[in-house]
């Protein structure tokens, strides 16, 4: 087991170093060096070996341990499927543009090939090729040819190329064009018999294609005729010449024509040339690498470079002696036993806003060998299934005329793989119930142990006063504005940029939380505060409510405190934001170059743009557009500049009459007449967007939510009772005749109801969202913290310490949540989420964290117990120690048990949506990791030198950083594919330095005292 250990924990170092890899160089360079390096394959090779070992060694196949050996036999059956869809199976994306029929797609991987070229073209050589600037590159083949030995060679990479055209003796015929391009002017060599297209206008060297502009290459001499008619210009940029259509004409270089509003120019031409690479500048970094490789064949050699073009393959011809080859690399295109067409792309958008809802591709499916033509339509998480071929909704081109579908084959590695997971989960559940398991066996030994210790009870009277009705409460504040009008205008719907309908409570508490950091503020709520920047800004304006968070940045501005004013920052006399120059710079740097300063100032500028919109009018879509296809609604400077228009008469005037009725109500204090004008918005808003318009059910539901803010409340709820209980329960160790049964019972009803309103709280979000509340990291995080108590409540008859320290988790956790890089708002999902999928697997990973958290702080607990034991209590503290650490071991086994099976169903989910299970995204392999550095953790029991309670409950708390980096790590530091669940990224906190240094004092002060008392023998297996 020793050994085993070692590989888990050398499998696990290897990923991590690989996802740091992928960051910095790229996924294919992270696959090269590590994924689909020899040695990581023999290290996975050697995992299954000893595993096989395993369950001989320790007996797994008897009848009592078989769930264990359904568990281990599925991770090599897993390891198995993996290996055959590493080696057997291919995939990679097809373009089909509507109306238009295709039967090939090109593969993921690039290919080195080489052709010979008489009057047909033969393939001759064909490998799989991967280069890198961040490699050495050592390419060398020979292979054998009509009994000649060609040696095939990478000679050199050329990084940034510029390129011309190059007269060799060994070229063939070729022309070098130039477009004008939104990027610049960019050049392009067109060889003999290729096609090349720009914009409408497709161009052909010495081919007979009349329906082509066609370039003829003759003595030296280059003609162009044309379908349509050509103009050419002089060089002061006026037409010079018209060609008719159909007619041949000579050009020269310099040439600037014109046709069908394509504009091109000839800059060269040769009857024998090649493409010249020459190293550009790499002060903005590497853009473009281009290949130049040697072919020859004994004294005879020739080269052949070529541009690196994701997506497609470049060429270039060679020759050796009088044989013509043609080298090519790049994705090699594979047929399909039949075909598709593309009937219609069909795109759907959120109501008022550019973001994408779904997208599908109406398919015709034809397959003449099997006499089939269907109809099918692929979108997100539905795929087309035939003949062993899959197709999945990848992408779309930018005008919406196209799609992009993934294409994949790998039918027995993805049925392989399933089956291991279809015995993994059984083994799993068989092991949870299992009376023989070892989990069952900790159970068995936590009771008895809770027999031993005496149980002795002391009531605090702490919470006086406290129940649940009173529990959400407010002090009533005196307000300037009338409340019930704040009320009925926080009912008023509005659509934000996102295109999401919602109250203008929700819309008010988002815009008071962006610029204050603040849900109130100076006694207003926030609904009063957006009424005074729409219709008061002139005061507002000078109000210190917009947050700054950088000390430099306040010194700037001549400020002290924490905060400034919107006319500190705006010149109005000029109408400039004084910071702008500075901040469009701060822009313009990449992300990872901006320090706190430049970081800060880009937030000050949001700040104070949605300052600027709302006392501009501009956040006030509050106008239903029923004349606008994408449902987008009108603020009232909008609807105020459509011309005669019935249908938005209302809307031109209502918020000028609105203005007026609160200048009044300010003045008498009757705000009736404000109410009524409200109403009649609201009417106007159900008359036509009825369509759209959630049920006033939810409208209402969303603004007791907002309202309640329970998430909030509740870290504080949690964290002064969990610690409270956690002192009582301490105290009780030293004084084992305190009775401490009526206490316990108090404290875990008051955290009852409190796990009551927080399961309340996650419902509202739910239903309200209209998706499960954990898609992105605020849900997650409030959700963990859900997951968490859940886990105290599941080990609390094993342990009360337990639950009191779940609550003190808890507590973090939701704080966490509501620090201001976390964003609560609540949003639309993104296609590819739009999946049952993401309740079933997010729910059980995420929950997951919940069980491995609660382990981690048990673990600490322990390490706490162990350095405040004495001689005295030797054997109460022994006990209590003993029950953590197997409610430990139970905590982190269904821990465990979840992480995998969430990790592995998100393979499957990732199958249905992308079209392979396991892809090495940092995200999932981050996950993995943590599941092996938890298996480790929990087979320590059978590595002699750490089979005890002082080293299990040690890796326990610090395996639960695998976990912080699975969901911090990745989201806010590293690439991947989750960016539906990313935020900014942020500096590490200096609290997390000290945290970590403070661990590792408790460790070495804990391992002391552990030897010193003897009070932590082994574990038992």
């Amino acid at each position: 087991m020793p050994f085993m250990g070692i590989l888990l924990l050398a499998y696990a170092a290897s990923m991590a170093v690989a996802t740091f890899i992928e960051n910095d160089y790229g996924a294919p360079v992270a696959r090269f060096m590590v994924y689909n390096a020899w040695w990581f394959e023999l290290l996975q090779f050697l995992l299954v070996i000893n595993m096989i070992g395993n369950v001989f060694t320790y007996k797994l196949y008897e009848k009592a341990k078989f769930s264990i050996l359904l568990f281990h036999l599925a991770f090599i059956i897993i390891l198995v499927g993996a290996g055959i869809t590493r080696y057997f199976s291919y995939e990679g994306t097809m373009h089909i543009r509507e109306n238009e029929t295709q039967n090939k797609f090109t593969s993921e991987k690039n290919y080195l090939q080489v052709w010979k070229v008489a009057k047909t073209e033969e393939l001759i050589y064909e490998k799989p090729l991967f280069v890198s600037p961040y490699l050495k590159n050592q390419f060398q083949q020979s292979f054998d040819f009509e009994g000649k030995n060609i040696k095939l060679e990478l000679k050199k990479l050329v990084l940034n190329p510029s390129t011309s055209l190059k007269v060799t003796p060994t070229g063939s015929p070729m022309v070098e064009l130039l477009f004008a391009t939104s990027q610049g002017i960019d050049n392009f060599f067109l060889r003999e018999g290729e096609v090349f297209a720009m914009n409408s206008a497709h161009f052909t060297l010495n081919t007979n294609s009349p329906k082509n502009i066609q370039l003829f290459l003759k003595n030296s001499k280059l003609f162009i005729q044309s379908p349509s008619e050509l103009k050419l210009f002089d060089e002061k940029g006026e037409i010079d010449t018209i060609f008719p259509a159909n007619t041949r004409q000579e050009i020269n270089t310099k040439s600037i024509l014109e046709t069908n509003k394509t504009k091109f120019g000839i800059k060269a031409f040769a009857s024998k040339a090649k493409i010249r690479f020459k190293k550009g500048s790499l002060t903005e970094g590497l853009t473009s690498l281009a290949l130049v490789f040697n072919l020859s064949e004994g004294e005879n050699t020739d080269e052949a470079g070529m541009l690196e073009v994701a997506g497609t393959s470049q060429f270039e011809y060679v020759k050796l002696g009088d044989q013509k080859f043609k080298i090519a690399y790049g994705p090699k295109e594979i047929e399909l036993p039949f075909e598709l067409k593309l009937r219609d792309f069909q795109l759907d958008r959120y109501p008022g806003s550019h973001s994408p809802s779904s997208y599908a591709s109406e398919v015709t499916l034809i397959d003449k060998e099997e006499n089939i033509e269907k109809e099918y339509r692929i979108f997100m998480n539905n795929i087309l299934s035939h003949r062993g071929f899959r197709f999945y909704q990848s992408s779309y081109d930018t005008d919406e005329k196209g799609t992009i579908l993934s294409v994949n084959r790998d039918g027995l590695g993805t049925f392989v793989t399933y089956l291991g997971y279809f015995l993994l989960f059984l083994g799993m559940v068989w092991s949870l119930i299992n009376k023989n398991s070892y989990l069952a066996e900790l159970s068995r030994r936590t009771s008895g142990i809770r027999e031993k210790r005496s149980k002795v009870a002391v009531l605090l009277l702490l919470l006086l006063g406290l129940n649940a009705q009173n529990l959400f409460a407010q002090e009533p504040k005196k307000m300037e504005y009338s409340q019930e009008h704040a009320k009925l205008f926080g009912k008023l719907l509005v659509q934000d940029p996102n295109g999401r309908i919602k109250p203008m409570q929700t819309m008010s508490n988002e815009v008071l939380r962006k610029v204050s950091r603040a849900e109130e503020w100076d006694g207003f709520n926030s609904n009063q505060v957006f009424l005074g920047l729409l219709f008061n800004s002139n005061y507002w304006k000078t109000v210190n409510m917009i947050k700054v968070a950088n000390p430099d940045l306040m010194k700037k501005l001549g400020k002290e405190g924490d905060y400034v004013c919107y006319n500190d920052l705006i010149n109005e006399a000029e109408g400039t934001y004084i910071l702008g120059q500075e901040s469009e710079m701060a822009f313009a740097k990449p992300e990872s170059e901006q320090n706190k300063y430049e970081k800060e100032l880009i937030a000050l500028d949001e700040r104070v743009n949605i300052m600027y919109q709302i006392v501009t009018w501009q956040y006030l879509r509050v106008f239903p557009n029923p004349e606008q296809v994408d449902k987008s609604w009108l603020t009232p400077f909008d609807a105020g500049k459509i011309q005669d228009n019935k249908t938005h008469e209302f809307a031109k005037t209502a918020f000028s009459r609105y203005y007026t009725e609160i200048t009044k109500a300010w003045t008498d204090g009757n705000w009736k007449d404000a109410d009524e004008v409200l109403k009649s918005i609201q009417d106007y808003q159900k008359k036509y967007a009825a369509d759209i318009i959630p049920d006033e059910s939810k409208l209402e539901l969303e603004i007791h939510y907002l309202k309640l803010n329970i998430f909030k409340r509740l870290f504080r709820y949690y964290g002064m009772i969990g610690f409270i209980f956690l002192i009582i329960l301490f105290v009780g160790i030293f004084k084992p005749a305190m009775k401490l049964k009526k206490t316990t019972l108090v404290f875990s009803v008051i955290l009852a109801i409190l796990f009551f309103f927080h399961t309340y709280g996650l419902g509202l979000r739910w239903y309200i969202s209209g998706h499960a509340p954990f898609s992105d990291g605020y849900e997650s995080m409030i959700y963990i913290a859900w997951a968490i108590m859940l886990a105290g409540f599941v080990f609390m008859k094993k342990s009360s310490i337990t639950l009191s320290a779940t609550a003190i988790l808890a507590s973090i956790t939701l704080m966490v949540a509501n620090l201001s890089w976390m964003n609560p708002e609540i949003t639309p999902l993104v296609p590819v989420l739009k999946s049952y999928w993401l309740t079933i697997h997010v729910s059980i990973i995420t929950a997951s964290y919940g069980f491995l958290a609660l382990g981690a702080i048990m673990g600490f607990l322990s390490l706490i117990l162990i350095i405040f034991a004495n001689a005295k209590h030797k054997e109460q503290f022994n006990l209590t120690i003993t029950e953590l650490t197997n409610v430990n071991h139970m905590t982190l086994i269904i821990g465990v048990y979840m992480l995998t099976i969430g990790t592995f169903l998100g393979g499957i989910w990732a199958n249905e949506s992308w079209g392979r299970y396991w892809g090495w995204d940092p995200k999932e392999t981050w996950a993995l990791i943590s599941v092996i550095i938890y298996t480790f953790v929990l087979h320590t029991r059978f590595i002699p030198f750490l089979n005890n309670k002082y080293f299990f409950n040690l890796l326990s708390l610090l395996s639960f950083a695998s976990i912080l980096m699975t969901y911090f790590g990745v989201n806010f530091y590293l690439s991947g594919l989750h960016s539906y669940a990313q935020g900014d990224p942020i500096p590490v906190p200096e609290w997390v330095y000290y945290s970590v240094a403070s661990v590792f004092v408790i460790a070495i002060i804990a391992y002391i005292r552990s030897r010193k008392l003897l009070i932590t023998e082994e574990v038992k297996s």
